[in-house]
C-alpha cells in the first residue's frame, strides 16, 4: 500500500464539490478531511497537522479569506488554495495578495487540481527547507557570538594625534604593532592595509566626535592567512565629555564568514549555483537522471549553463570517472562535423593521412554532450539517429560497424518544434532526444539567484586578480538584480570580471559596471489589481521588446496576466505582432 502523500482539508458549502475533491485526491493517496463551513474548518485547523487547504471563497457568513486568516493565526505553515466560481472576482485577487498560494476555478478539473496540489506541497517542502537553513544559520551565529563573548576583541586606543595609548594582544597581533611603539605612545602608522583602514576610521571618529558604523574588512596577514574582520570606532571621552581621542574595536569574524560560506555551499550543486525553485527542480532532475541511460534534452537560452548541467548529470552518476566529451555542433563546419563525430580511416578523403577515432569512440563508456543540436545538418542527424538506435558507428571510409556504449546528452537554445515543422530537424530524432527534458530558466526569471552568483564570482575574481574587493555596493547590486540579462549567467560573469579589472576600491560601484547595465531601465512589476488603465503603454512596449514580442513572457515580466497584456494591446496604436 502506498504511503499517504499529505493531509488535505477541503472547505466548501457544496457537498458535491467536497465529494469531488475527496474522490480525486484519495485516488492519488492523499488523506482528505472535509468541512462544510468556517466552524468545521476551524476544528480541523486547530487539531489536524495539515499540508494544504482548499477553501471556497464564498462560505455564507464567513468566506475563504477568513479561513486563510485562521490558518495563518494557528501557526500552520501550509498553502491555502482558493476555490472560486469566478476567477476574476476581486476577492480572489485579494486572497492572493493576502498570501493564498493559488486559486482553482469551478468546475474543478482533475488534472488542474492534482497539479495545484502537487505544486502546493512542493512549495511547503521548500519553505520548510528554507526555514531549516535559516534556523541553522541562526544557530551558527548564536554559537559564534558565545565564542566571541569569551574571547577578547582587538582593542586599540589613540589620542587626538593618533598616538597609541593602549592595545590588547589581539589588536597587536592583527595590526602587527611593535610593543615598543605602544609603550612609547608612538603614532599609529599606515604601513599595512589594515592599519591604514584603522587610521581612516579613527580620523573620522575624532573629526566628527561620533561613533562610526561597523565596517566589514578582509585582511591578508604576512603569513598569508585571510582574516574577515569587523571594525568600528567610537569617541574616547573624559568625565566632562570632552574628546580624549578614539577607541577602535576589531572583531575577528573569520570563523563566522567561513560558516556562512559553508551555508552558501549548500546552494551549490556540482558548481551550479541557485536557490530558486526553478534551479532546485533542475538539481532534483539531475539526481534522477544521473544513472539512467536515456537521452536527455537540455533546453535554455544562451549562457544559462546547459553544458554545466550536462557535466553535473555525468558527474552525479556511476560513470563519473569515464569520459565526458563535448561537441558544439554550431562551432564545427558542416564538412568537418561528420568526421569529428564518427572518425575516419586513412584515405577516406583528401588529407586523411592516418586513422582517427571520432568523438563517439572517445566517449565510449561515458557521455557525449551535443551542444546546439538544432544546428546539426540533416544528413548527420540521420546517422545520429542510427547510432542511438543501434549503438554502433561507422568511421568515414569504412563499412565496419563499431559498437559504442555512449550516453547522449543534447542541448539547444532553439525551438526544435519549429525546426521540425520547417523540416530542418528530423521528427524521429526529436522524439528520441527528448525522452527526458530539462528546462533551465533564464536568469531574469530567477532573480533570487543573482546575489548568490555575484558572491560566487566575486570569490573567484578576488583570487584571480589578487584584489581585496569586499563585494558590491547597494546601488550597483540593485542594478545587477533588475537588469534583464539577455546573456544570462555568462553575461553576469563577464560583467563582474570587467568590474574587477577596473575597480580600484574595496567595493564594486555603479561606475565599474558595463554601460549596458548602468543605462538599463528597471522593468515595472505591476499587479492586475492596479488596473489595465494604470499601465503606461511604453511599459507594455518595453516588455514586449525585451521578450521578442512574446506576450506570455511579457506578462510574466510585468507580473500581470496574459489577458491583461492582450487587452492593453487592443487599446494601443500598434500592430499585434509576435
Amino acid at each position: 500500500m502506498e504511503a499517504v502523500k499529505g493531509n488535505i482539508l477541503i472547505v466548501d458549502d457544496e457537498e458535491s464539490i467536497r465529494r469531488t475533491f475527496m474522490m480525486f485526491l484519495k485516488q492519488e493517496q492523499y488523506n482528505v478531511s472535509l468541512a462544510a463551513n468556517y466552524s468545521e474548518a476551524l476544528e480541523h485547523i486547530n487539531k489536524t497537522p495539515l499540508d494544504a487547504v482548499f477553501a471556497d471563497i464564498m462560505l455564507g457568513e464567513k468566506n475563504g479569506i477568513d479561513v486563510l486568516h485562521a490558518v495563518r493565526q494557528s501557526g500552520l505553515d501550509c498553502p491555502v488554495i482558493m476555490i472560486t466560481g469566478d476567477p476574476n472576482v476581486t476577492t480572489a485577487s485579494a486572497a492572493l495578495r493576502l498570501g493564498a498560494f493559488d486559486y482553482l476555478p469551478k468546475p474543478i478539473r482533475k488534472d488542474r487540481l492534482l497539479q495545484t496540489t502537487q505544486l502546493a506541497l512542493q512549495h511547503k517542502k521548500l519553505n520548510e527547507e528554507k526555514q531549516r537553513i535559516v534556523a541553522e544559520n541562526d544557530k551558527y551565529r548564536k554559537h559564534l557570538d558565545a565564542i566571541f563573548r569569551s574571547v577578547k576583541d582587538g582593542i586599540l586606543t589613540t589620542d587626538e594625534n593618533f598616538r597609541i595609548t593602549a592595545a590588547n594582544e589581539k589588536a597587536r597581533l592583527l595590526c602587527e604593532l611593535n610593543p615598543l611603539d605602544i609603550e612609547n605612545n608612538l603614532p599609529l602608522t599606515d604601513d599595512n592595509p589594515l592599519k591604514k583602514t584603522c587610521l581612516e576610521i579613527l580620523s573620522d571618529v575624532i573629526r566628527h566626535n561620533k561613533t562610526m558604523p561597523e565596517l566589514d574588512y578582509r585582511y591578508k596577514s604576512p603569513d598569508r592567512k585571510l582574516y574577515s574582520l569587523q571594525l568600528s570606532g567610537m569617541p574616547l571621552l573624559d568625565n566632562k565629555h570632552k574628546s580624549m581621542g578614539a577607541v577602535l574595536l576589531i572583531r575577528d569574524q573569520t570563523r563566522l564568514v567561513e560558516l556562512e560560506n559553508a551555508l552558501l555551499e549548500q546552494h551549490k550543486f556540482y558548481q551550479i549555483i541557485g536557490k530558486s525553485p526553478q534551479m532546485q527542480s533542475v538539481f532534483e532532475l539531475i539526481n534522477y537522471l544521473a544513472d539512467v541511460d536515456s537521452t536527455v534534452l537540455i533546453r535554455g537560452e544562451s549562457g544559462t549553463g546547459k553544458e554545466m548541467v550536462a557535466r553535473a548529470i555525468h558527474q552525479a552518476g556511476s560513470k563519473k570517472n569515464e569520459p565526458f566529451i563535448s561537441v558544439n555542433c554550431a562551432a564545427i563546419p558542416e564538412t568537418l562535423l561528420e568526421s569529428e563525430l564518427f572518425g575516419y580511416v586513412k584515405g577516406a578523403f583528401t588529407g586523411a593521412n592516418t586513422n582517427r577515432i571520432g568523438r563517439f569512440e572517445a566517449a565510449d563508456g561515458g557521455t557525449l554532450f551535443l551542444d546546439e543540436i538544432g544546428d546539426m545538418p540533416l544528413q548527420i542527424q540521420a546517422k545520429l539517429l542510427r547510432v542511438i538506435q543501434e549503438k554502433t558507428i561507422e568511421r568515414l571510409g569504412e563499412n565496419r560497424k563499431i559498437e559504442v556504449d555512449v550516453r547522449i546528452l543534447a542541448a539547444t537554445n532553439a525551438n526544435l518544434e519549429d525546426c521540425v515543422a520547417k523540416k530542418t530537424f528530423r521528427e524521429d530524432l526529436y522524439y528520441r532526444l527528448q525522452v527526458m527534458e530539462i528546462n533551465i530558466s533564464p536568469l531574469r526569471e530567477r532573480m533570487e539567484d543573482i546575489p548568490l552568483l555575484i558572491s560566487h564570482f566575486c570569490e573567484i575574481f578576488s583570487a584571480k586578480f589578487g584584489k581585496d574587493i569586499q563585494g558590491v555596493a547597494p546601488e550597483a547590486m540593485e542594478k545587477l538584480i533588475n537588469y534583464q540579462w539577455p546573456g544570462n549567467v555568462r553575461e553576469l560573469k563577464h560583467a563582474l570580471e570587467r568590474a574587477f579589472i577596473v575597480c580600484q576600491e574595496n567595493r564594486i560601484r555603479l561606475e565599474h559596471l558595463p554601460p549596458a547595465i548602468t543605462r538599463s531601465k528597471k522593468i515595472h512589476h505591476l499587479n492586475d489589481s492596479s488596473g489595465v488603465q494604470e499601465i503606461p503603454p511604453e511599459v507594455i512596449e518595453d516588455a514586449l521588446r525585451k521578450t521578442g514580442g512574446n506576450k506570455a513572457k511579457a506578462a510574466r515580466l510585468l507580473g500581470i496576466s496574459r489577458q491583461t497584456v492582450y487587452r492593453k494591446i487592443e487599446k494601443m496604436d500598434f500592430s499585434d505582432e509576435g
